[in-house]
């Protein structure tokens, strides 16, 4: 027999907005409603923890828990940095270059992207130890729940029953949920897919390919410089021909970023593409991955001495994919609204959170960054299915289109849009209303939203 679990507020997927949904749903249901975090991995954080996304790369953040979490985390020894703002290249004539920790800038260096066009000289960013992080996050909702919060980590989702419109049971593999409120915010909406909402998996009507999926890992210092052998059991996957090609041809071939321990973050961009990733068997992709790390690692090595210092001291145990199903919900963000930006997007006035990465695709057929002149906003009924009363979903899966998908899916952004649907869900549920039926205006000003808007619009229309 499963235990069964009920709870006003479950949120399925403990990553950056599954964190930020919790936060909202403790802060703001104050201790009245029953908040869970339900996850596959047994740490918080998802992709920007377990999966080695430990950047948060330079972007606009807007009023939230973003904030607190960074300053708690830049104020532990040898746990987060500021990286500074220019990079220095490994070597001559070569897309390699690496960010370090500097002391000169600050947390709100790192909170714009949109209008800035010189990404060299540029380029702050905010890096964090990913267990310090998982941590900090666990224990801001444990402080903010007052006791009326759980993380369930190690599980997965099996299956979902529905009830007239209404999700009213969760299964996984350990219990049953039985919640009045869901928030999927699984990379795949999970949630959705189960229960039956339309979604889309890459390409659309434009054609694009789907964005590509990096194996993260990290580097260490180590006492005499060498180039590393390759380990017995990854020998083949080094003459991945097509793999070695693309290290011949790439744009760019990794983000590195310095941990404050010295340390370094590689995220090879990509390891694979899209296409292949999702057309293969999972296990199979992933074991190609996994061997093209070290095709990767040795490339480095033979191009750049400075990396012969260093040895692979782990690869991230969570896949990253930048880029999996996605609902059609009530209203989809297009490439339009991005463009227009948030004072000409279509349902400017339902905007709950605010994006101006740039729209970054990688891929073997990527054309590189495409850098936005101003933020623009999610709206509310982006993250609205159709056909479920009692469901939110706050992801990279939520009510976008593919080109807008490669912008909104970074991690300060995905915290922002969860904490709107936790606010949404607690709304939801002090009013007895179904998600189509929410205040959004209410919703706005509890996340403080127009004041921001305010400002926002004085800085970009000036």
């Amino acid at each position: 027999m499963k235990e069964i679990v009920n709870v006003d507020i479950l949120i399925a997927g403990g990553g950056s907005a599954g964190f930020g949904a919790a936060y909202d749903a403790c802060l703001h249901g104050k201790g009245k409603y029953s908040v869970a975090v339900v996850d596959s991995n047994g740490i918080l954080g998802g992709t920007s923890t377990a999966g080695g996304v430990n950047t948060w790369e330079m972007g606009i953040g807007g009023p939230g828990v973003h904030t607190e979490l960074a300053q708690r985390l830049l104020g532990m020894n040898k746990k987060a940095a500021i990286l500074k703002g220019n990079w220095q290249p490994l070597i001559h004539n070569r897309p390699y270059a690496i960010t370090s920790p500097s002391s000169e800038y600050f947390y709100r260096n790192t909170l714009r992207a949109a209008g800035v066009y010189d990404r060299v000289s540029n380029h702050n960013s905010f890096i964090f130890e990913p267990v310090a992080m998982a941590g900090e996050m666990l224990k801001t909702l444990k402080e903010t729940g007052n006791g009326n919060f759980q993380f369930y980590g190690n599980e997965t989702i099996l299956g979902i029953d529905i009830l007239q419109r209404r999700i009213t049971k969760i299964y996984t593999n350990k219990r049953i949920f039985m919640p009045k409120m869901v928030i999927d915010c699984t990379g795949g909406v999970a949630i959705v897919r189960f229960a039956g909402c339309e979604t889309e998996l890459g390409k659309d009507d434009s054609g694009k390919e789907i964005n590509g999926v990096t194996q993260i890992y990290r580097v260490t210092k180590k006492p005499y410089p060498s180039i590393d052998k390759i380990p017995i059991n990854y020998q083949h996957p080094y003459s991945d021909c097509s793999f070695k090609k693309r290290l011949d041809n790439v744009q760019v071939i990794s983000s590195i970023n310095e941990y404050p321990n010295g340390d370094l973050n590689i995220n090879p961009l990509p390891t694979i593409d899209g296409d292949e990733f999702f057309s293969g068997d999972y296990d199979e992709m992933i074991k190609k991955c996994l061997g093209r790390v070290y095709l990767h690692w040795r490339r480095l090595q033979e191009v750049s001495p400075f990396m012969r210092d260093y040895r692979i001291d782990m690869l991230f145990p969570m896949i990253g994919i930048r880029e999996s199903y996605r609902l059609k919900g009530a209203y989809i963000l297009t490439a339009d609204d991005v463009l227009a930006g948030f004072t000409n997007q279509n349902k400017k006035e339902e905007i709950i959170a605010f994006s101006d990465h740039p729209v970054d695709i990688h891929g073997s057929g990527h054309s590189g960054l495409q850098i936005l002149h101003k933020p623009y906003g999610i709206p509310y009924s982006c993250i609205v299915p159709k056909n479920i009363d009692n469901l939110l979903v706050a992801c990279r899966g939520s009510s976008f289109d593919s080109y807008t998908a490669a912008s909104c899916r970074l991690s300060r952004t995905m915290i922002s849009l969860g904490e709107a649907a936790g606010t949404s869900a607690v709304h939801c549920l002090k009013n007895r209303k179904s998600t189509v039926e929410a205040d959004i205006q209410d919703i706005r000003k509890i996340l403080k939203l127009p004041e921001f808007t305010t400002v926002l619009t004085k800085e970009y229309m000036s």
